[in-house]
């Protein structure tokens, strides 16, 4: 039976006391270096989610809007578009949160849950 004796990139090598990576003296691929780039990509990451929110209600709006004068052309009996505005409501609310409040942490809230990681 053969031994493996390939090396994975996270072995230690003979006299290095810490394990070298495909990434030693590197940044990670995945966060920018600069900090202007990492701020940029964030803002446009917001600019999109707060586009797309705007583009959700519209077209809440716009269906619901339809629903509600189906409703009143068809002899306005129980208001039957209720169950939809209030269920996509909800989510519309939702999303509303997410987006405009969904990121605000502050540094204090950050300290407090690392601290009972600790």
């Amino acid at each position: 039976m053969a031994i493996n004796t390939e090396k994975t990139p996270w072995e230690t090598p003979a006299g290095q006391t810490t394990p070298r990576s495909e990434f030693d003296g590197q940044a990670v691929p995945s966060i920018p270096a600069d900090p202007m780039a990492a701020r940029r990509e964030l803002a446009i990451k917001r600019i999109k989610a707060k586009n797309d929110f705007i583009v959700h209600l519209l077209i809440y709006l716009a269906i619901n809007g339809m629903l509600v004068f189906t409703w009143a052309f068809t002899g306005a009996g129980f208001f039957w578009p209720i169950f939809p505005i209030v269920g996509w409501g909800i989510g519309v609310i939702a999303h509303d949160y997410q987006v405009y409040w969904g990121d605000s942490y502050s540094e204090e809230r950050i300290r407090r849950e690392m601290e009972t990681l600790s």
